[in-house]
């Protein structure tokens, strides 16, 4: 099987707290606000993107052996995504709480889990690779572990560069190249 985009990266639950005024009042314990979940991150959003513009979509991405992972691999499976790539994180799935202003700004609050500390077999995805057209990364530190794989199969890359705000980022150097 080919896949027109593979969405390698970050997937997980994202709250969003909207603020029905100008903003938290932190002097107060309670404020009232509107929280919606939704399944997010870079991953989750450009996945169902892709889904949605009629892309055949696979992700490879991390979720945790939770409530939370299982909801996202039933729900990417309804949305016909390919879900073969997902892979079990030990410390959990993602999660972000996102502050989301009445203004448009957003501060974001992410917990990344293990994503730092996964390692993944290239080999392991090789069947999801073939045949791909494109791959969207996001900058996990896990996923510049597909990088060659992807180069030697000349599968064009992209990549979200996420608050990027120095082009010397050693962090950020494997996928600005």
């Amino acid at each position: 099987m080919s896949f027109d985009i593979i969405i390698i990266g970050c997937i997980g639950i994202d709250t969003n707290v909207y603020f029905y005024g100008d903003g938290p009042d932190f002097d107060r314990e309670g404020n009232f606000t509107q929280n919606i979940d939704y399944i997010g991150q870079a991953g989750g959003y450009a996945a169902r993107l892709a889904q949605s513009l009629g892309l055949s979509t696979a992700l490879i991405a991390s979720i945790g052996d939770d409530f939370s992972g299982n909801y996202i691999r039933q729900t990417l499976i309804q949305d016909g995504i390919n879900c073969d790539g997902l892979f079990i994180d030990p410390l959990g799935t993602n999660r972000s709480i996102n502050f989301m202003y009445a203004d448009g700004r957003r501060k974001n609050f992410y917990d990344g889990k293990g994503n730092f500390e996964l390692k993944i077999n290239p080999q392991d995805y090789l069947s999801i690779l073939q045949g791909a057209k494109v791959a969207h990364l996001n900058i996990a530190n896990w996923c510049r572990q597909l990088i060659p794989q992807l180069q030697q199969r000349n599968i064009f890359i992209s990549t979200d560069l996420q608050d990027i705000t120095d082009f010397n980022d050693e962090y950020r150097k494997d996928f600005l190249e």
